[in-house]
């Protein structure tokens, strides 16, 4: 290459022509998947599964992009730095390839593509021989020096021209570093690509195949330097497994029957009675503390319309949050899970592959259509990829509403998707197929709009209690409104008296005080009403995870189930129990009268008086169980998300 020739490099023609095959290579790879797989994919829009591959593919061109772009645009017109622009290209392409075909055999052998696995195995010793011995390593070195020597000639050939316009030249190439970082970031909307993207279907196989393996494990790794995935042991303590299990058992005790020499040892067979395929309906509301509602004895009453309907249902006055964040309330109403140190099993990577136990997947076994109803976007704390994989078949978010009245940057209006809800609850009666349906609430959430003139505000001079602000106050006056307008108007529809309603607030707010876990600010909105249903008051203790089997015992029937909750309406001799954790480390355990906390200083021990006030108390023998307990059963939960074992058939 001549002098003139490196003065006339054109460094976009480089960048383009790199981040094309950037681009290409996992599309071709999907491709092979697609011919290969075909049989597996009946019914899958095959168009809409590329279209959501390519853009996570962007993501990876994007990253490995802008690093070229970047040395295309500083390094000087040498002869050298041309050499070294031409092989930082060549080994991002062939980083790609030789991780594209790793990723096929890796397909083949976990079904999966290349995810959180990859970092676990990969600090095992034995596991990375078996592996290795396993992998045919020599094919795939030698196709990656074959794409490489072909990638390599490409790229220098692209920098050779004749007469660029040096000006026109670096503009463009800044233009295409700028659609790199775009591409990183994935979209225009407000929250960034992540894996869960690729979760558009109940068909795990499609899922998997619309994936991007290089994007997975970065992404695990980046939470786990977070230290996102923190273990039980690592907070709690360490407790001998089968020691852990049989505490989680006498906790579970009188829930159903125990299935013995099963993977999972809290597997139990329940009967209750005769089957009743009722629609079931679960609105868990977004930050409905019990401190601002009138029927549960709150600070302010700002629930006119759940007092109203509540009064003809059955009220939980103490329904105990699990957490501090909406995941954690959806995993422990959806699932009966309890909360782990760190992130929520919603965002985890074991349940995204499916097979994670959730009343939707009960029930999806016994012919029910089953919908997730959220007014934002469904990539949000991975949620639509969670309840996609695990029970439910559509997930219906902020783009799907075609009637939509009011918008924030939260998302569709409460009332806008509650009459969305009604009118499939409709068209679900006229076909006369059940229908289980969770709505997540959007309303009560900063910053605190809401369509005006329909709800109810607060009287001036009203005096917020601590942490609040005046805005909230009318917000949360809205969002009670709305479950008001639509239980109004399903009491005249037809299928109203087929259908269990379940309330539920999915965390305190403002979680504040001098105490290690503020137990009385977990208190939230609960009550459900409908068929078998008698009206009263229940004032025991009772936690988010009793939701699910309390739903599955008022439809009754057989089913199997490793749910942590208790069907709460059933006889039983076990005291009522709630369990929480607090700032991500300390667990608080309630049952009747007595509260335990694990905190970083050792277990401590109170009574609990007048409404959740906590004296210190001496740390007696129940203390200790209550602890033990708690704490078996969030190892034996840990250990089977990690084994991949709560499942609700062994």
């Amino acid at each position: 290459m001549t002098n003139q020739t490196i003065e006339n490099t054109r460094r976009f023609y480089f960048s383009l022509v790199y981040f094309g095959l950037a681009l290409s290579i996992p599309f071709l790879g999907r491709l092979a998947f697609l011919f290969t797989r075909h049989a597996d994919l009946g019914g899958i829009d095959i168009l809409e599964l590329l279209v959501i591959g390519t853009r996570l593919d962007a993501v990876v061109a994007g990253a490995t992009t802008v690093p070229v772009v970047l040395a295309a645009l500083i390094l000087p017109v040498r002869r050298w730095a041309v050499h070294a622009l031409t092989w930082l290209g060549t080994l991002g392409l062939a980083f790609l390839v030789s991780s594209e075909l790793g990723g096929w055999f890796f397909f083949s052998y976990f079904d999966f593509r290349p995810n959180y696995l990859v970092l676990e195995h990969g600090a095992d010793p034995e596991v990375v021989y078996t592996m290795a011995s396993a992998y045919p390593w020599v094919r795939v070195l030698l196709a990656v020096l074959i794409f490489g020597f072909i990638s390599h000639r490409i790229l220098a050939r692209s920098l050779r021209v004749t007469s660029p316009k040096k000006l026109f030249d670096r503009l463009a190439t800044a233009g295409l570093l700028v659609l790199a970082c775009v591409c990183i970031r994935g979209t225009f909307d407000h929250r960034a690509l992540n894996p869960s993207f690729a979760t558009f279907s109940p068909n795990r196989l499609a899922n998997e195949i619309a994936g991007n393996g290089v994007l997975n494990v970065a992404y695990e790794l980046l939470q786990q330097r977070k230290e996102n995935y923190v273990r039980v042991r690592d907070v709690a303590g360490r407790m001998n497994l089968s020691d852990a299990f049989s505490f989680a058992r006498a906790r579970l005790e009188s829930t159903g029957e125990f299935i013995e020499n099963t993977t999972n040892p809290l597997l139990r067979r329940v009967e209750r009675g005769p089957q009743k395929n009722l629609n079931v309906v679960v609105v868990v509301m977004e930050g409905f503390t019990a401190r601002l509602a009138g029927a549960w004895g709150g600070e302010l009453s700002l629930t006119p319309s759940c007092d109203r309907w509540a009064a003809g249902g059955l009220i939980f006055e103490n329904c105990f949050a699990t957490g501090e964040r909406t995941v954690q309330g959806l995993e422990a109403v959806l699932s009966s899970y309890p909360p782990l140190p760190g992130m929520s099993v919603v965002r985890r990577p074991q349940t995204r592959g499916g097979d994670f136990a959730t009343l939707a997947s009960t029930l999806k076994g016994r012919g029910y259509d089953t919908v997730f109803y959220y007014g934002g976007q469904g990539i949000f704390d991975h949620m639509k990829g969670f309840f996609l994989a695990n029970g439910y078949d559509r997930f219906i978010e902020e783009a799907d509403y075609d009637d939509v009245t009011y918008q924030s940057s939260w998302g569709v209006c409460d009332e806008d998707v509650f009459r969305r809800l009604d009118r499939d609850l409709m068209s679900h009666h006229e076909q006369g197929k059940p229908l289980f349906a969770t709505f997540l609430t959007v309303s009560f959430h900063s910053p605190f709009t809401y369509p005006g003139g329909k709800s109810p505000e607060i009287p001036p001079g009203t005096k917020p209690p601590a942490g609040f602000k005046a805005e909230e106050l009318n917000n949360f006056l809205y969002a009670d409104w709305a479950v008001g307008d639509f239980l109004d108007k399903a009491s005249t529809r037809p299928y109203f008296s087929n259908t269990i309603f379940v309330f539920v607030g999915d965390h305190g707010i403002h979680l504040r005080g001098n105490a290690l876990v503020p137990l009385d600010q977990y208190r939230v909105v609960s009550f459900m009403l409908g068929p078998g249903i008698k009206p009263g008051r229940m004032n025991q203790a009772i936690s988010q995870m009793d939701i699910a089997p309390t739903v599955l015992g008022l439809l009754g029937g057989k089913w199997t189930t490793p749910f942590f909750g208790r069907d709460i309406l059933s006889q039983t001799t076990q005291p009522a129990r709630a369990l929480m954790i607090y700032n991500k480390r300390r667990y608080g355990m309630v049952e009747g009268n007595d509260f335990a906390i694990r905190s970083e200083k050792g277990p401590l021990a109170f009574h609990i008086v007048d409404t959740f006030r906590l004296e210190p108390a001496e740390m007696t023998p129940r203390h200790t169980r209550i602890l033990n307990e708690g704490l078996g059963t969030l190892h034996a939960a840990d250990e089977l998300l990690h084994k991949r074992g709560y499942r609700d058939s062994d």
